[in-house]
C-alpha cells in the first residue's frame, strides 16, 4: 500500500550510505517490518540514530537491525529503560525525570520550565538537566514549554497494562497538581481574601500564577477535591483576580460548569459570570456589580 511505499522510501533515504549490508533492500524491509507500518516509529528511530543536524551517527548493522524492538510500544519501553537507567537505578521511579514525565502527561497544557521548577522543588539546573535527558520524547519550544512528541506516547504511558513498569497514574498526578495549586493559593490567602489588592503573588513567577488561575479549579475537581474548588470559586478575591486575565476569565465559566451538578448556587453564579464576561473585559472591577 501507499503507506508501506512511503516508509520504504523514507528508510532508503535514511540509511543510504550507512549500511554495512550490500543488500540495502533487506535492511529497508527489516526496518519497515519493525515499524509495523507506523511513521512515528520511523521518525523516532531516525532521531535516535542521528545528531541534532540530522546526520546519521552510527552504522546500520545486522546486529542493530536484529536488536530493534517490534512496534512502537516496545520501542518506547527500550528507550525509557535506557533514559531512566532502570537496570542499575532501583529508585528510577523517584527520579526528577520520571516526575517531570508524569506532570507533562497529566498537565492541562505544555508546561513551562519555571513551573516544573516550582512544582518539583528542584533547582533550575536540576530541571534543565532532567529535561535534556527526556527531550527526544518531550521537546521544548521557543517559549521554554515542554510538549509531548506524539499522542501514541501518552496513550502508552497511561495504559495500565502496557507491558512495562512505565505507567503514569493520571489520578495520582491530578492530586499532585491539585495539592501544589492549593498550597500556593493558601500561602497567598486564597480563599479568604475579600478584595483583590490583598492577594499577593509576588513570590511566584507569572507563568506559575497563570497556570493556577487557568487550571487550578480543573485540577481540584479532577482530584475529587470539589469542596475546595467550590470554596475557591465562591471567593470574591479569587473571582476578581481571575477575571483580570483573558485566559483565566474565559475559564471561569467552565470552572462553574464543572461544579454545577445539582448545585443551584454554582449554576446561578456561573450563568451570571457568563453574562458578565463582556463587561469584565472592559473592566474586571465590574464583577461585583454584575453579580
Amino acid at each position: 500500500n501507499d503507506n508501506q511505499k512511503d516508509l520504504c522510501l523514507f528508510f532508503e533515504k535514511l540509511i543510504e550510505g550507512h549500511t554495512e549490508e550490500t543488500d540495502t533492500k533487506h535492511a529497508v524491509d527489516k526496518l519497515v517490518e519493525r515499524s509495523e507500518g507506523l511513521f512515528v516509529y520511523a521518525r523516532l528511530l531516525a532521531d535516535t540514530i542521528s545528531d541534532k543536524d540530522g546526520k546519521i551517527t552510527q552504522k546500520i548493522t545486522k546486529k542493530m537491525l536484529d536488536e530493534l524492538p517490534d512496534g512502537i510500544d516496545k520501542f518506547y519501553k527500550k528507550q525509557f529503560t535506557r533514559i531512566l537507567d532502570t537496570e542499575s537505578n532501583a529508585n528510577w521511579d523517584e527520579s526528577i525525570e520520571w516526575r517531570i514525565v508524569g506532570m507533562i502527561v497529566a498537565a492541562a497544557e505544555p508546561l513551562h520550565l519555571k513551573l516544573l521548577q516550582q512544582f518539583t522543588g528542584k533547582s533550575k539546573k536540576q530541571v534543565r538537566d532532567a529535561v535534556k535527558k527526556i527531550s527526544r520524547f518531550f521537546p521544548q519550544d521557543d517559549n521554554k514549554k515542554l510538549h509531548t512528541y506524539h499522542k501514541s506516547l501518552v496513550d502508552w504511558l497511561t495504559l495500565d497494562d502496557n507491558g512495562s513498569d512505565f505507567y503514569v497514574n493520571i489520578e495520582e498526578q491530578e492530586r499532585l497538581f491539585a495539592n501544589q495549586c492549593w498550597s500556593i493559593l493558601d500561602k497567598c490567602s486564597i480563599p479568604g481574601s475579600t478584595a483583590a489588592d490583598q492577594i499577593q503573588f509576588d513570590n511566584y513567577d507569572s507563568v506559575v500564577v497563570e497556570y493556577i488561575l487557568q487550571h487550578g479549579v480543573m485540577h481540584l475537581c479532577s482530584a475529587k477535591m470539589k469542596e475546595k474548588a467550590r470554596r475557591l470559586v465562591l471567593d470574591v478575591g479569587w473571582l476578581i483576580i481571575a477575571s483580570e486575565r483573558a485566559e483565566s476569565r474565559n475559564n471561569l465559566v467552565l470552572d462553574f460548569e464543572r461544579l454545577n451538578e445539582n448545585d443551584r448556587v454554582m449554576e446561578l453564579i456561573g450563568r451570571a459570570i457568563g453574562l458578565a464576561l463582556n463587561a469584565m473585559q472592559t473592566d474586571h472591577r465590574q464583577l461585583p456589580g454584575q453579580l
